[in-house]
């Protein structure tokens, strides 16, 4: 299993099946990596397995090169990304542009995959 670094000793995966009956995985993991790239990375290099984003790995599960294991299952919950700002009444307009832009970029994302792959 390829675990992310910052959850320490044990990782835990919860899913929940398409009747939704929830299930958990457990392990030590093998590898431990604290980016999604290298967790990416180590699963095209058959360390293991391991629970990744979609848009990530989106590409290699088209291609073949990486497999869904469970294909009818969902993370419980289910992960979602967020951009957090201040509450502040006054936003730079940097960092308007840069919240339209990550907008914009992830409608450009997979956040569904194909069931038939």
């Amino acid at each position: 299993m390829i675990a992310y670094a910052l959850h320490g000793g044990v990782s835990e995966w919860k899913y929940k099946d398409k009747n939704g009956k929830i299930g958990v995985f457990r392990s030590e993991g093998v590898f431990r990596a604290n980016t999604a790239e290298m967790m990416l990375q180590a699963a095209l290099d058959s360390v293991g397995i391991a629970l990744l984003p979609l848009f990530s790995a989106h590409g290699y599960v088209q291609s073949k090169q990486l497999i869904r294991i469970l294909p009818d299952c969902t993370t419980e919950p289910v992960r979602t990304i967020f951009a957090l700002a201040p509450p502040n009444r006054y936003r730079a307009a940097k960092v308007r542009l840069f919240l339209d832009w990550l907008a914009q970029a992830c409608k450009a994302m997979p956040w569904e995959i194909d069931p038939d792959v």
